[in-house]
């Protein structure tokens, strides 16, 4: 039975202590390697994955370099291929450009870059509302966490994975870098680009709580929300080791990310960069999942990767580890953390998810199905 889609027109009555966040990741802890006589995951190989050749984005010259060698020449291929067309079949200079196969090639970016502008625009224009309502329709969910107890649980897996990451960082060192990951969730508008981070010290308790009420209610943000949602805006604010801003000035300029309702932002990208995405990082995924001695599984048209522990025990074991990437060319670039995951010895289930992965997938604007089928399976 599908759920109905919420009113949003209704008057809200949900008891936080029945709200749940939409997103809650929680770092996997670590664990001891399995016994000697059983081959382990986690040698040199696995340690440092397949894809340890791939430069570090935390460098900002090997950054600088691969947009010079891959993004801006991916760029050029629809204003080079139009302007091969015109030369070849207006200018009897050119007219050894002309070659039936890129002309083909040449009309097909054409007719990709004119579909793509007519659905970024229908999507663009569509009521941030009713898309909300349309992905996430009300589910009644009986929860038995508290959103404080869930909070508090999400902070202390964050503030472990911080100093395992970071074994030799002072507490400063810690605070500093438990804002900035608070302020990812923030831009600020103010600096003329939709991409500029908010800094700790711009964001308000106000700021926090929009954020927090749509992260966990999936509601605007009203007196009375912001009430109950302030011992949240505490536990953050006790986690990060400095009180936000408070007082009536809320700056407007700051605005938290909800990835449901805030507007979509496109890029046209041309057929040659889908052939990559959509067949050979999915063709390398799975030879990389496979050779890691996963199982490829397909259950109600969604694909997972299935990898049973290798040690059997008596009685159920760990929890299984379920592993949901986001948006980017899909599992391939996840090798590497897929490998640090396995060294902890448990079920792992991870979801291949071709909407977010630059992949085409036929999606239509009023098809309700697909969405709420890949979560139902997940």
């Amino acid at each position: 039975m599908v759920p109905r889609p919420r009113s949003r027109s209704r008057s809200r009555s949900r008891n936080l202590a029945s709200a749940k966040p939409k997103s809650a990741a929680s770092p996997a802890t670590s664990a001891k390697p399995p016994d000697q006589a059983q081959p382990s995951p986690c040698d040199a190989t696995h340690a440092h994955g397949l894809m340890s050749f791939l430069p570090s984005k935390d460098s900002p010259v090997l950054a600088y370099l691969a947009r010079i060698l891959m993004v801006w020449p991916i760029k050029a291929i629809l204003p080079l291929a139009v302007l091969r067309f015109l030369l070849a079949h207006f200018s009897s200079s050119y007219s050894y450009l002309h070659h039936p196969l890129l002309d083909l090639h040449a009309m097909l970016e054409v007719a990709l870059f004119v579909h793509f502008k007519i659905k970024a625009h229908t999507l663009t224009n569509s009521q941030p509302a009713a898309a909300a309502s349309y992905l996430y329709p009300e589910i009644d969910i009986q929860e038995t966490m508290a959103p404080l107890d869930h909070l508090n649980q999400c902070l202390s897996h964050l503030d472990h994975a911080l100093r395992e990451h970071l074994p030799s960082a002072s507490p400063a060192e810690l605070r500093a870098r438990k804002q900035y990951e608070l302020a990812g969730w923030f831009t600020d508008a103010s600096q003329g680009s939709h991409n500029a981070r908010a800094t700790f010290e711009q964001i308000h308790r106000h700021h926090l709580s929009t954020w927090l009420a749509w992260a966990f209610l999936d509601a605007p943000l009203d007196e009375q929300l912001e009430e109950e949602l302030a011992p949240l805006v505490d536990a953050i604010e006790v986690f990060c080791g400095s009180p936000l801003q408070c007082g009536k000035h809320v700056s407007a300029s700051i605005v938290p990310l909800r990835l449901n309702i805030d507007s979509l932002r496109a890029q046209h990208r041309p057929i040659l960069h889908y052939f990559v995405t959509h067949f050979s990082a999915n063709l390398a995924g799975w030879a990389i999942f496979t050779s890691r001695g996963f199982k490829r599984r397909v259950k109600n048209g969604q694909t997972y990767y299935f990898r049973e522990r290798r040690i059997k025990k008596k009685g159920r074991g760990k929890k299984p580890l379920v592993f949901v990437s986001g948006i980017g060319i899909g599992l391939v670039s996840y090798e590497r953390l897929v490998s640090a995951l396995m060294c902890d010895d448990r079920d792992i289930l991870v979801f291949d998810l071709p909407e977010i992965s630059l992949r085409w997938t036929p999606f239509k604007q009023h098809a309700h199905a697909p969405p709420l089928q890949t979560v139902e399976t997940i």
